[in-house]
């Protein structure tokens, strides 16, 4: 994350009503905009994958080592 991609998502928390404070569907709301406020790098490329039963993604740069693997699972909560 690039310094000014920090200060952005730093603003945007600071704007955020504490959790628990707001209803749920403002929660989401304010997730799912803030969410479209990062683009995905034009040298990302994402792929959509299966594993078993689960939904994944696959995302690589030309600069990815193609003999290294990094699986990430995300702890939970509600993500846009």
């Amino acid at each position: 994350m690039s310094r000014q991609q920090l200060e952005k998502l730093i603003g945007i928390i600071t704007k955020q009503t504490p959790l628990g404070a707001q209803a749920i569907e403002a929660s989401r709301q304010f997730m799912d905009e803030g969410g479209g406020k990062f683009k995905t790098p034009a040298d990302v490329t994402t792929k959509a994958i299966k594993i078993g039963a689960m939904n994944a993604e696959w995302i690589s740069t030309p600069a990815s080592d193609t003999g290294k693997t990094l699986l990430y699972f995300h702890g939970g909560g509600y993500a846009s």
